[in-house]
């Protein structure tokens, strides 16, 4: 794959410091690594405005006039107010001013500097929305994107296959406490909390086999087909004994949920499926999953704990208590981890897990609001419109790939903490942003390229 132009280079060399680089910074959990990670998005779309030239369609008009939308109504947050105002408009948030020993209650948000980090973060994904709809608009930067992405977890995946292996002598990124465990008891990879690994590894994989469609049928690139083949399998292995037992079964929900629509969309695909080649070539990789699944931390998880909630009940009925106090407008973005604590039962003690709802959903309401999540819903709804329609296109095993790994994120954030760190958030809006260019329809592909409805 060439990238002759010096500006193409120089805009994919960003992306790749995006997607290859700020994994190993904990995925982005600190504050300083996720405000690094909003200058370079900055960068990346300044960059791609002033080099790329925008192709204005009916629909990304659309799609960026929801983002936007939703960055202003979070602007308001930030803005001083009538006392007043805010009492009409959120009656709890003058009770926590008093709380703190304030004398009055100037914003809407609770805790105006968690907003204004958070703000900055919905800006970033808004324009990292805007700045691949400027770079990736032809089949070889798709190509290339996901092939960055891919590569990234594919790195991080052998460095924690080593570490588990050896319980932890390369470590080269220490977990953020409370999180701290034994590699033995899970791997977490470059991040601190297994679970939001344990999603980024399935979300690459299913990447991945999507990039491997595609390339099974170009008998030139054999040599990528089983590069890729090794990879999926040391990230299949990875995931398996990160033991989480929610990201595996979101990724095997994903993987089915596309699959079962591409057979609806393509009846032909029933005839290969019974002949006796495929029949076989199933029995033999699911009983190879199989075997090594029992041989996994993951196994030994799930015959110990079964489906045990680890604490989330209490988690959603602390996070429901906020919504009561805060139903229309929320406590304000990013807010929620400094007012669980009044609200939480002491069941749940001190620990860093009752920071989050784990449940990106219903803590997305306790914090912006009913009126804030269904704005957020717009855009969002609108890139899983564009990118789940059927269409033409010369990568249909990426696409394949962007809608498993698209529903495995939203099944994920269900009963997980997605939105804990912002590396997830950024993976998310850039499958969103490519599913959307796919599905327009309008790349520029190269001569001969196969194109498929899908």
């Amino acid at each position: 794959m060439k990238f002759s132009s010096v500006k193409e280079c120089g805009l994919l060399a960003i992306l790749s410091v995006v997607f290859v680089v700020f994994p190993w910074l904990h995925g982005l959990d600190l504050v300083w690594e996720q405000l690094l990670a909003a200058s370079f998005i900055l960068l990346f779309a300044s960059l791609g405005l002033l080099f790329c030239q925008f192709h204005i369609t009916r629909n990304r008009v659309i799609a960026l006039s929801l983002w936007s939308i939703w960055v202003v109504y979070n602007t308001i947050y930030l803005m001083p107010l009538p006392v007043s105002l805010i009492e009409f408009l959120s009656p709890k948030v003058p009770f926590w001013y008093a709380y703190q020993g304030l004398e009055s209650a100037p914003h809407l948000t609770v805790y105006w500097q968690a907003s204004l980090i958070e703000w900055v973060k919905f800006l970033a994904l808004a324009l990292l929305f805007f700045a691949l709809l400027l770079f990736v608009n032809t089949s070889r930067r798709i190509t290339g994107a996901i092939i960055v992405i891919f590569s990234g977890a594919a790195i991080t995946s052998l460095y924690s296959i080593c570490n588990f292996i050896t319980a932890g002598e390369y470590e080269l990124v220490n977990a953020i406490p409370p999180w701290n465990y034994s590699w033995k008891d899970g791997i977490r990879g470059t991040f601190s909390y297994k679970n939001q690994y344990a999603i980024y590894l399935g979300i690459a994989a299913l990447l991945g086999i999507g990039l491997l469609l595609d390339t099974l049928k170009d008998k030139r690139k054999r040599w990528l087909s089983f590069a890729l083949l090794f990879f999926i399998a040391a990230m299949a292995y990875t995931l398996i004994n990160t033991s989480s037992r929610g990201a595996l079964l979101s990724v095997i929900a994903g993987l089915a949920a596309s699959i079962l629509l591409y057979m609806l969309r393509q009846p032909r695909i029933f005839t290969l499926l019974f002949s006796a080649r495929t029949a076989l070539i199933c029995a033999v990789v699911v009983g190879v999953l199989v075997f090594a699944f029992m041989q996994s931390s993951m196994y030994h998880r799930f015959s110990e704990d079964q489906l045990d909630d680890n604490g989330r009940n209490e988690l959603r009925q602390t996070v429901q208590s906020v919504i009561r106090d805060h139903p229309l407008l929320g406590s304000g973005p990013g807010t929620y981890p400094y007012i669980q604590h009044i609200y939480k039962p002491v069941l749940l003690g001190n620990s860093k897990m009752s920071k989050r709802a784990h449940n990106d959903y219903l803590e997305t309401i306790a914090t912006t609001g009913i009126v804030g999540f269904l704005l957020l819903l717009l855009p969002v709804g609108w890139l899983l419109i564009r990118q789940f329609k059927v269409t033409n296109t010369p990568h249909p095993g990426i696409l394949f790939g962007c809608r498993a790994a698209t529903i495995s994120y939203l099944s994920q954030a269900t009963f997980d903490t997605n939105a804990g760190i912002f590396f997830l958030p950024v993976l998310f809006v850039s499958l969103l942003s490519i599913g959307f260019i796919l599905g327009e329809g309008n790349l520029t592909i190269e001569a001969n390229a196969h194109t498929e409805v899908l």
